[in-house]
């Protein structure tokens, strides 16, 4: 979701709008069998009570394969198509996205997963209301110190571009 990291891996990404997908919940059960983490899904919530937040980003047809293989297809998630409620346009579109297929209940994602996940829905601008549901994910540490490490120079990366477009305020996050 968030804008730098997508583009670091797909160059053509360029955000066109931002999306609910009704009927659907956010999960972090997505296992990471290298990292044994978390890492976000979509799920159908049969009861529909719930929408997902999300990015809708136009992709070359050429670099699919490339977001194919950096999201795990096959390792993990499956390309599916979804419609979905698009909301600058205020209409609905078929987008395409990324559902879990290797689901583990009870996982958690490293801490600077779900920072990442958060930087994204702030560069986005949703509602503080859904950026605290996912605050509330419980989270674990990463081992890999490098790992992490290069993870939380793209999460202060994006806040301090947020703090630099006035969309942010450092202090109203502050928690001690």
């Amino acid at each position: 979701m968030l804008t730098r990291r997508l583009q670091e891996r797909v160059p053509s990404a360029q955000f066109t709008d931002r999306a609910l997908l009704p009927g659907h919940v956010l999960t972090f059960d997505k296992l990471a069998p290298k990292s044994n983490s978390g890492k976000c899904g979509i799920i159908e919530n049969k009861r529909g009570i719930e929408s997902v937040c999300g990015v809708i980003f136009d992709i070359t047809e050429e670099e699919l394969p490339l977001l194919d293989k950096v999201e795990g297809v096959g390792n993990g998630y499956a390309r599916t198509s979804v419609r979905t409620y698009a909301f600058d346009r205020d209409e609905y579109v078929d987008a395409t996205t990324y559902i879990p297929t290797l689901r583990q209940p009870g996982i958690k994602p490293f801490c600077w997963y779900k920072a990442l996940v958060i930087a994204g829905l702030e560069e986005h601008k949703f509602t503080d209301e859904y950026i605290n549901r996912v605050r509330e994910i419980e989270t674990i540490s990463d081992p890999d110190a490098e790992r992490a490490k290069r993870h939380w120079r793209m999460v202060y990366d994006a806040n301090e571009e947020l703090i630099k477009r006035e969309m942010y305020s450092p202090v109203e996050h502050f928690v001690l």
